[in-house]
């Protein structure tokens, strides 16, 4: 079924890759394809093809996206139906030897790249998104590290908790202040104060013990020194209590 007068735009379509072959089923399915890269010289035959508009875009240049985003709005009336975020860059390295500098720049395309293309047309990100997208990488790269570092002798442990007592919702960045401009506009303080409800009934719970051996926990907390229990439970592992 072909869809007309649908627009569909693509970043990363530089290269002859998978996006490439993606821009040209689009256009055989009758939408009118933005095929958007940062060396237009690399569309491999795409600017050839009717129905393929190739544009110059930079998803880490705030310049670049807005004059993509002007063009793609003149030629749709300030329309776009489907957003393919593919364009990313690839970096392999441990992270022991890995430079900040050039972590930086990976994210720079690969994350916050997503971010200011999807949107550039004055929408927002969502309510955690940011927050609890930067912890979903800091678990994936414990795991990462406790991978690479185990042959060096060296134990990484991630810790995944649940709800706890904490100020963290009454510090900068924890109560939201929108926009007017905002689709969310006017839904800060219900969002805060389901935040706050869900903290306070999560409290009401105690103390929660799962996991092999948990039960025994309360019992060795309760009679023995913190020592003596971190000392037992890490003895002959070459950890210093």
């Amino acid at each position: 079924m072909r869809k007309k007068n649908f627009t569909v735009l693509i970043t990363g379509c530089g290269g002859g890759g998978i996006v490439w072959a993606l821009a040209k089923a689009f256009r055989e399915r009758g939408y009118h394809v933005f095929a958007t890269l940062r060396d237009v010289s690399k569309a491999e035959g795409l600017d050839k093809l009717s129905d393929i508009d190739v544009l110059e875009l930079d998803v880490t240049d705030s310049d670049s996206i807005a004059r993509c985003r002007d063009a793609v709005a003149m030629r749709t009336g300030n329309k776009l139906d489907v957003l393919v975020n593919n364009a990313g860059a690839e970096f392999i390295c441990p992270l022991l030897d890995t430079h900040i500098a050039e972590a930086k720049r990976i994210y720079k395309v690969n994350v916050w790249g997503l971010l200011a293309v999807s949107y550039c047309p004055g929408t927002t990100n969502g309510l955690t998104g940011a927050y609890a997208s930067s912890k979903a990488a800091a678990a994936r790269m414990s795991e990462v590290m406790r991978m690479e570092m185990e042959p060096l002798g060296v134990r990484v442990v991630l810790v995944m908790v649940g709800s706890v007592a904490t100020t963290m919702f009454t510090r900068p960045g924890g109560h939201m202040k929108l926009a007017e401009t905002s689709y969310y506009h006017g839904v800060e303080e219900y969002a805060y104060e389901k935040r706050i409800s869900h903290l306070d009934a999560s409290m009401t719970l105690g103390p929660i013990w799962y996991g092999t051996y948990a039960l025994l926990v309360p019992f060795a907390t309760w009679g023995m020194p913190q020592w003596w229990v971190g000392w037992s439970l890490n003895n002959g592992r070459d950890l210093i209590w």
